[in-house]
């Protein structure tokens, strides 16, 4: 009797979810085995499948039974050997399998050899044999070609599911049985309402560090567990599609009380799960679309699903309902950034000065050069609605370099007029080519300009641990002469050891820590234990965002060095700052 595996379940659920158990004959699979009994010249060649508590074969020669007991198959013990192979050159006198049904009565094996079937998540569903009536040997070469034509095996499995639109890992059907039945809809009952439902059940984030840390096992486990959670749920109201690598989708009536069955539903999937032993809260979310069963809307209609994903992030439920308005905004933002290489030609791109003050005494200390966009038919573009965009594209790189080298020609024409510091915004995604300490350098001395003059502004976040290249660099640009601040300090995840551990000159609270600071006592303990720390370890200690006097007189009186703000001057293009600097002097 074979031992069952630690994964079997797994295994078994990777089986049935090809859907090949009990399927009709397939010629290609005959075609094959037909092919693998002559290249080997033996009477015998099976596809064998290996269920619970049978194994099936899929295709056969010279072997007349359909199915037999597990306990019988030798099949059975090829998934289990480390190697995946099995060969046994005389069953008689093998005490595993001397007493087997088959080698006592007909068909009198003697010789059998197994090549595993692997799926491409790693689990053995059975094998392809080959057995004799005399005792033998393969050669290496024999056993290298009958592991090839288990690959050709899977290959033609694979094929299948692809044809057959099945999803490999929940059984459910795929996208494209999706698209195919909600066409065929559109076209029996045009114009009629429905509701696409899209679940989501982990955030990109947390399926990678799964996969990751455990490999694809749990992960699967998990999308079954979802996907049978969710059919259960159902029932008989809707079928359930796995539309991509971790969502579900279904359709519901246009009429039905949807908030209270999704209420209802996203309760039941949000309860843990456990995979491959590790307990997983499922941070389940979904999203509706209301359409019309037409071309035009049901070629976008998975798309849809997304966006209103995305928008129940932002909401009180675990829900949201697509809105047009936001998903046009967010188009439009995406069809800016292809616009970018174009705009940086034509000139459409300048850098406006924000002050950066002394106290006590307001002296100027530095401008921070901000990146504004003038689009020739949209106007200004906000900085918030393309800058975030362009930090997730590789475009971000080149938009850098153009404000590293504009911002270096500016203070090389001003010269002396100019004697402050200029502070660039720099991207963790500006770390990661590792060319950024070569362009300051070789930019600063092509401009005649002392790299002193120049301070780099990081926000403080958990990037900084996962790219150490990111901190060699800063290292470097400090040796340059390059100032350092770390910007937004304070504004959500803020890690203390930064203080110390980086190369840093100057901190910036962010505004964040202002509001409401005249009027909130325990905030303003905060401000000030923050301060005195910044500057017992030698950092310039700045704030940013201020907009009122009397915040203004609270951060002089706790010793902050720098400021900057509304209150003070906003941020103004290339004339009106060189107007408002020279009108100081």
């Amino acid at each position: 009797m074979v031992t069952a595996p630690p994964n079997e379940d797994d295994r078994l659920n990777a089986l049935h979810a090809l859907e090949l158990l009990d399927s009709a004959p397939a010629e290609e699979f005959d075609r094959l085995c037909e092919l693998v009994a002559s290249s080997f010249n033996v009477p015998t060649a099976l596809i064998s499948l290996v269920d619970r508590d049978r194994q099936w074969f899929k295709a056969r020669v010279g072997f007349e039974l359909a199915q037999m007991p597990v306990e019988d198959a030798f099949c059975a013990h090829t998934i289990q050997s480390a190697d995946g192979r099995l060969e046994i050159n005389d069953a008689r006198c093998d005490a595993r399998f001397s007493h087997n049904p088959l080698v006592v009565r007909a068909p009198h094996v003697r010789f059998y050899a197994g090549s595993s079937l692997v799926t491409e998540g790693g689990y053995a569903i059975g094998s392809l044999c080959i057995l004799d009536n005399q005792p033998r040997e393969l050669s290496p070469a024999e056993r290298k070609r009958l592991d090839d034509f288990a690959a050709q095996v899977m290959r033609l499995i694979a094929l299948r599911q692809h044809l057959r639109r099945r999803d490999p890992v929940s059984g459910l059907p795929n996208r494209q049985q999706f698209q195919a039945d909600v066409a065929q809809l559109a076209e029996l009952q045009p114009g009629e309402l429905r509701l696409l439902v899209l679940v989501d059940p982990l955030d990109t984030p947390w399926k990678e560090q799964l996969i990751l840390a455990q490999g694809m096992w749990p992960f699967e486990t998990f999308l079954r567990c979802l996907a049978l959670r969710l059919c259960e749920a159902l029932g008989e109201r809707a079928k359930v599609y796995h539309v991509d690598t971790k969502r579900f989708a279904f359709l519901l009536p246009a009429d039905c009380d949807y908030p209270t069955l999704l209420d209802g539903l996203l309760a039941q999937l949000r309860a843990p799960v456990q995979a491959d032993q590790i307990p997983i809260d499922p941070p389940v979310k979904a999203g509706v679309v209301p359409f019309t069963l037409s071309p035009d809307d049901v070629r976008d209609l998975l798309r849809k699903g997304m966006v209103a994903v995305d928008q129940a992030a932002l909401g009180p439920r675990h829900w949201g309902t697509y809105e047009r308005p936001q998903d046009e905004a967010f188009q439009r933002i995406f069809q800016l950034v292809r616009q970018i290489p174009e705009a940086l030609e034509r000139g459409d791109f300048s850098l406006a000065f924000q002050p950066r003050l002394a106290l006590p005494g307001g002296a100027l200390r530095s401008a921070e050069a901000l990146l504004r966009w003038t689009h020739p038919q949209l106007g200004p573009i906000a900085p918030g609605d393309f800058i975030p965009a362009i930090e997730k594209t590789a475009l971000i790189h080149t938009v850098t370099r153009w404000v590293v080298r504009t911002a270096v020609t500016q203070l090389a024409r001003w010269g002396s007029r100019y004697t402050g510091r200029l502070s660039l915004n720099l991207s963790p995604r500006d770390f990661d080519e590792g060319d950024l300490v070569e362009l300051l350098r070789e930019t600063c001395r092509q401009q005649g300009v002392l790299p002193q003059r120049l301070e780099v502004e990081i926000t403080e976040d958990t990037w900084l641990r996962r790219n150490p290249g990111a901190i060699a660099q800063l290292h470097e640009l400090r040796a340059l002469g390059v100032e350092i601040a770390i910007d937004d300090f304070g504004s959500g995840y803020s890690n203390f050891a930064y203080l110390y551990e980086l190369p840093i000159t100057s901190v910036k609270l962010d505004r964040s820590l202002l509001h409401d600071l005249p009027t909130d006592p325990r905030k303003q303990e905060v401000i000030r234990a923050l301060l005195t720390l910044i500057g017992k370890l030698g950092y310039r200690r700045v704030a940013e965002g201020i907009e009122t006097a009397e915040v203004l007189a609270f951060l002089q009186d706790a010793g902050c060095d720098e400021v900057q703000g509304y209150l003070l001057a906003r941020p103004m293009a290339l004339p009106a700052f060189e107007a408002w600097y020279d009108a100081r002097r």
